[in-house]
């Protein structure tokens, strides 16, 4: 795994333009490694029978409540975008949110960072290689949607062969790897931030021994980005002139609350 060291703004302009490509996760620690919230519940408990059945039932339930709170919901073998679903609304799950804009991945990293922040990028072909390798699959054409739907295809049948039930969940044969996966109605937080998601297919181990065995010596398709402290305010103050701020990436009541307190300590 590559690391660049930023050590000035300057400096993050030439990255953006040198990695145009990449999916992008900001954290506002730089020791902090890339994990799900599923994974984090997971390390936070004392739970200790297999992840995938917790996961089992927490889909189950949240199928069931679903259509009592929402207009619509997906059909009932598209997990991508019930996972997604989820996500959304705070229930813990294996997808990692990633985006693909450089910049939304900056302010998540300098937003609320007090020291060492980092972002780390993929580069999505590393993701297509897995699906290749494990699925043994790929789709007749090579452009990127045909890639991304294939992707996302290949993580939806996954899911449904590792959670068909609770049997199933309880013994479900893992395979090792990082996908990218997204659901093809996108809602509008998604839209606005350029997400996508990023899913572990062994949620038994971290996200880093999932993609480990895929990386080669000097492999540059993963790097992790490390932002050091002193460029957090100068960050942020460009971030705002960019018009990326708490406002404009959580629409509604929502972000224009998160905002208020960067406003009045004028950091953003």
């Amino acid at each position: 795994m590559e690391e660049i060291y930023i050590e000035n703004w300057s400096e993050i302009l030439d990255l953006e333009v040198e990695f145009p490509l990449d999916y992008f996760r900001g954290q506002s620690c730089a020791d902090w490694p890339i994990s799900s919230a599923l994974q984090r519940l997971l390390s936070g408990s004392d739970y200790e029978d297999d992840p995938c059945n917790l996961e089992y039932w927490m889909l189950r339930e949240f199928k069931r409540g679903a259509g009592r709170y929402l207009e619509e919901t997906p059909p009932k073998e598209d997990l991508v975008t019930w996972f997604s679903l989820m996500q959304h609304y705070g229930a813990p799950t294996r997808l990692v949110d990633f985006t693909s804009s450089f910049y939304v991945a900056c302010y998540f990293a300098l937003s609320g960072a007090k020291s060492d922040a980092a972002i780390w990028s993929i580069n999505p072909f590393l993701g297509f290689d897995i699906v290749s390798e494990v699925f043994g699959t790929s789709p007749h054409n090579e452009l990127r949607d045909k890639w991304d739907d294939h992707s996302t295809q290949c993580g939806n049948d996954y899911l449904n062969s590792v959670l068909e039930s609770a049997s199933t969940a309880s013994q479900a044969d893992q395979k090792l790897g990082v996908i990218a996966v997204e659901p093809y109605e996108q809602h509008t937080r998604i839209g606005i931030q350029q997400g996508i998601f990023l899913m572990p297919l062994d949620i038994s181990v971290s996200f880093m021994e999932n993609i480990t065995p895929y990386l080669k010596d000097g492999d540059g398709r993963l790097k992790k980005i490390i932002i050091r402290e002193n460029v957090i305010e100068t960050g942020l103050a460009h971030l705002k002139a960019m018009n990326i701020t708490s406002e404009t990436l959580f629409p509604g009541i929502e972000g224009f609350a998160k905002s208020i307190a960067h406003k009045c300590l004028n950091k953003n």
